[in-house]
């Protein structure tokens, strides 16, 4: 599989609190889903979190529901990027932002 076979194309919503486990739609060109890894990576801190999804959240190979990481420790709203890779790093798609906000606290 080459680099460019993995292609984002939308995602639902681009926005999560920093508690994660938010679900997110995440829609991408046909792919073979096995070893499949959605990562999150903030250039600035050099933080990675990977989204949850089992093989039962992958429709149609293009259509992934999954589950945001948390990103503990944010003080205010952060950008980073989101990809998907093979885990045996053969390919990797193009990256999009996506944004986390602090966790409100209720009083």
């Amino acid at each position: 599989m080459s680099k460019s076979e993995l292609k984002i194309r939308e995602i639902s919503d681009a926005t999560s609190s920093s508690a994660g486990g938010e679900k997110k739609i995440l829609i991408c060109d046909e792919l073979d889903p096995s070893g499949l890894q959605l990562v999150f990576y903030d250039e600035q801190s050099g933080w990675t979190g990977f989204g949850e999804f089992s093989p039962s959240d992958i429709h149609h190979n293009s259509i992934f529901v999954f589950r945001t990481p948390a990103f503990a420790g944010i003080e205010r709203e952060t950008s980073v990027k989101l990809g998907l890779n093979k885990s045996d790093g053969s390919a990797c798609s193009n990256t999009i932002q996506f944004m986390f906000y602090p966790q409100r606290v209720l009083n």
